[in-house]
């Protein structure tokens, strides 16, 4: 986090919606297969990591308030799903931009 790191507001759906104050960083954005027949997004999503530690759960719907970049303007998103790649220390979170 320290070398990767931008500053995040974490803040999950009820009950547990009190805001998270927390480090995370971005990876490198993910393609999507479709299923066969499916027509659907082809473009790449946004990946953000998160802590388990700091962060317990990060369903769905919960929102993120962090830059692209360190110093850069603090955007909004919205976490779509867990990304597949399972890590007993980190969620990595699909996310989409909200603003």
């Amino acid at each position: 986090m320290d070398a990767f790191g931008v500053p995040a507001t974490v803040t999950r759906p009820a009950p547990d919606n009190t805001p998270i104050s927390t480090d995370g960083f971005w990876l490198t954005e993910m393609d999507e297969q479709e299923t066969f027949g499916q027509v659907g997004r082809r473009q790449p999503r946004k990946v953000f990591v998160l802590t388990k530690s700091v962060v317990p759960t990060a369903p769905r719907g919960t929102t993120i308030a962090a830059p692209e970049l360190l110093g850069g303007p603090v955007l909004n998103w919205t976490v779509d799903k867990l990304a597949a790649v399972a890590d007993p220390d980190h969620w990595r979170v699909v996310v989409e931009r909200t603003n």
